[in-house]
């Protein structure tokens, strides 16, 4: 179940990571817990500092200062658990590591930033934020300003329905009814009191903060929020920080740090009458986002015709630990910072006084002893009865993958440990964290993209021969998710060879898949693949062919089978990657001879370093010849991954192979496009044996 609310997923998150590996937080904060704040660590080049100390905090509470007694770093989003084991080996833990298992990130559109017709770049830079989200990350994409009465939020784990949310946007870049007129302004000084605040923001709008059920509505869909597309003329029109307002003050309901990404091309510039109100409103979201400890960043996006304003922007921000990063040429520069920025943070602990729970705000500052370091913390404080984060504690074990396997790793699936393998050089945190990555990103790309159809243009050529030997095949690529989730099965259904149809393509999916019953359909589509498979020139018994090989190496359980080792830093379709190499030591391989002889492999993988993303695989899988023990046969399969923008996914753009084997050699090329979904059900469980 994809759709749930906000609280109730929260809790029973943390109830589930509570089961292996110990909640660090829970509980309520009893009359003599320590005072707890966040504080975010960067270096010059905005990468996250985890290794820091206690005695490098210098902490002030309404100019009071306070002794820090503790300083653990919380890794977030994809990969924090391995990030949080690489801390704990490499002894800046304090004694223990921290992770989140998944983050609360609400995403808040300003329509009113831009004008009708730019939709399409904003579109683009948010669909690439949602990019940077882990599978595990709960996520909500809300367009403002919204009416009065509307707060619904549905936080989503499945990005396919955010992205169609983000896909209803409509630039609105015209004059507001509330700040052209003065007369229905409210001229209440700047609040400074959270509960203040909170009533006032909701209290205008008709919404209660202090239960869940009225700013979060299981039932609601999250591209059901209702808006006005026609606004009544004489009906006064919120400013879109008002509507974020009460969104920071319905957060106040979710346990644990939340962020909130206000995507904007700038504020409108107001008359002078109505800035007042504006920096009221500013001051409200301010004291909202702190009773509710969430974060605001910005993202500030480049409209045409438009002009914005953005200090007030960053005086939002910088007042709840975020900032504003502006988009220039390089969108996804832009975004990978805003991505370290959401990627951790520290949790200082301080020596409490009674006055820190007295329910009103208190002023906070914070400054660290390392040079060449920035600090980034909400500028206050107010008391929750929340746990202070949703983190658990690392377990103390070596990580699977990098550099090293386990002296013992334990048999997975039958498959039993090679002992004749050498200890490799000590394990490298960082490629643990991004092979981590990679891993989780696996997860949710198997989810969107399920049962996607591509047209695939495959040409083989056999050099051996000649004349050479071409062999053109039009195929629909299927990828059919199992019944266990976890399986990924690809059919090729060749429809035309060397330009010649050899079946009627319009019906064939549908007959195939949602014509015929469930327990009937996989079998049917395993004679398609034999099918087609004889038009193969390599073997029509091999299989390793396919654009996906190499991502199944990352799943369970064949990533047990693995070790990795850090490559160079290369740029791969635009897309800055660490190229990760790995060797497959333990016996039985994940790819066999169609006589089960082992056909160990080794290869690369591209993979943006921040996100776990694939950009490009290479695998060369080499085995004994039958016929001759003296040659090999040697197999390299080489895929390009682009991003398509109608999917929101990174999909196969282009396959080459080559298959040696003395001086015989066949080389291929596949072209993938046309990506689309199709919906298939399947029941019955499949085993898929990989062969060379």
């Amino acid at each position: 179940m994809h759709r749930h609310a906000v609280l109730a997923y929260m809790m029973a998150t943390v109830l589930a990571a509570a089961g292996t590996a110990g909640v660090v937080a829970s509980g309520q904060p009893g009359p003599a817990s320590p005072l707890s704040i966040d504080a975010f660590v960067f270096d010059s080049q905005g990468r996250p500092v985890a290794d820091m100390r206690p005695d490098q905090f210098a902490v002030t509470v309404d100019g009071s200062p306070r002794n820090v007694t503790s300083a653990r770093y919380v890794h977030r989003g994809p990969g924090a658990e391995a990030a949080a084991r690489g801390t704990l080996r490499s002894g800046g833990a304090q004694g223990a590591s921290l992770f989140e298992p998944s983050r609360t990130i609400l995403v808040v559109v300003d329509e009113t930033s831009f004008p009708r017709g730019a939709e399409k770049n904003i579109v683009a830079a948010a669909d690439r934020l949602l990019d940077r989200f882990g599978p595990g990350d709960h996520v909500a994409l809300i367009a403002v300003p919204m009416r009065a009465d509307a707060m619904a939020v549905s936080f989503e784990n499945d990005r396919v329905t955010v992205r169609d949310t983000l896909r209803g946007l409509v630039g609105r870049a015209t004059p507001i009814d509330a700040l052209a007129r003065t007369d229905d302004i409210r001229a209440d000084p700047p609040v400074t009191d959270v509960s203040a605040a909170s009533s006032a923001a909701s209290g205008a709008a008709g919404v209660e903060t202090t239960t869940a059920a009225r700013p979060v509505e299981e039932s609601r869909q999250a591209g059901d929020l209702s808006r006005e597309p026609v606004p009544d003329p004489n009906e006064r029109r919120e400013h879109p920080i008002e509507t974020l307002t009460r969104l920071l003050a319905g957060l106040r309901v979710v346990p644990g740090p939340k962020t909130v990404v206000l995507v904007t091309a700038g504020l409108a510039d107001v008359e002078r009458g109505a800035a007042a109100a504006v920096r009221n409103h500013l001051q409200a979201a301010e004291a909202a986002a702190v009773g509710s400890r969430a974060v605001v960043h910005v993202l500030g996006l480049p409209a045409a015709g438009q002009r914005g304003t953005w200090s007030e922007l960053d005086q939002l921000s910088g007042s709840t630990g975020g900032e504003v990063v502006r988009v220039g040429r390089n969108v996804d520069q832009a975004l990978d910072r805003l991505g370290l920025a959401v990627s951790g943070a520290y949790h200082l602990e301080l020596d409490a006084t009674p006055a820190d729970r007295d329910g009103r705000t208190h002023a906070v500052k914070v400054t660290v002893s390392s040079p060449n370091v920035v600090v980034r913390f909400a500028r206050r404080y107010v008391r929750r009865d929340d746990p202070p984060f949703l983190a658990v504690f690392a377990p103390p074990v070596q990580p699977m993958g990098a550099r090293d396997l386990p002296d013992d790793p334990q048999p997975v699936s039958g498959r039993e440990p090679d002992k004749s393998r050498r200890r490799g050089s000590d394990p490298d945190p960082e490629v643990d964290t991004v092979v981590a990555r990679s891993a989780e990103y696996l997860t949710g790309y198997f989810s969107e993209f399920r049962n996607v159809v591509a047209e695939e243009d495959y040409t083989q050529t056999n050099l051996a021969l000649r004349p050479v030997e071409i062999r053109r095949m039009k195929s629909d690529f299927l990828l059919v998710t199992a019944p266990d989730g976890k399986t990924w099965v690809p059919f090729r259904d060749v429809f035309e060879v060397d330009g010649r149809a050899i079946r009627d393509r319009e019906d064939r999916l549908r007959t195939l898949f949602l014509e015929s019953p469930p327990a009937n359909a996989m079998g049917a589509a395993a004679r398609v693949q034999d099918e087609g498979s004889r038009y193969n020139l390599v073997s029509p018994k091999s299989n390793i062919n396919v654009p996906t090989l190499a991502l199944t190496f990352l799943l369970e359980p064949n990533i047990r089978s693995f070790r990795f080792r850090r490559g160079r830093e290369e740029t791969v379709e635009g897309v800055r990657t660490l190229r990760v190499d790995f060797e497959e030591p333990t016996r039985p391989t994940v790819i066999s001879s169609p006589t089960g002889v082992d056909v160990p492999a080794s290869g690369s993988f591209w993979i943006d370093p921040l996100t776990g993303r694939i950009i490009k695989t290479f695998v060369r899988a080499t085995r004994v010849s039958l016929s001759d023990d003296r040659t090999t046969v040697t197999a390299e399969v080489t895929v390009v991954f682009h991003r398509s923008d109608s999917l929101g996914l990174w999909v196969p753009a282009e396959m080459r192979e080559a298959y040696r084997q003395g001086s015989y050699t066949i080389e291929g090329r596949a072209i993938y496009s046309n990506f689309r979904s199709f919906q298939v059900r399947t029941e019955q469980e499949i085993k898929v044996v990989k062969s060379i």
